[in-house]
């Protein structure tokens, strides 16, 4: 079975990797929060990103172990 999960870059231009979130009644006054991706590591925040670089894990690696989105 492979692992869900996602990836999405926020306005600094990081990546941030985990469980994918959608609110659209956020409260941020920026609108490219409507998404956030909260890891699975158990830290109590979820970074908000923009959706246009949300991806989901295929479950698939490339030629060089890299996970493919």
């Amino acid at each position: 079975m492979r692992e869900i999960k996602f990836r999405g870059k926020d306005v600094r231009g990081n990546w941030h990797y985990g469980l994918l979130t959608h609110d659209k009644n956020s409260g941020v006054p920026n609108k490219d929060y409507e998404y956030f991706i909260s890891n699975s590591h158990g830290k109590p925040y979820a970074y908000g990103v923009i959706k246009e670089t949300i991806g989901q894990y295929t479950g698939k690696k490339d030629k060089n172990g890299v996970e493919i989105y």
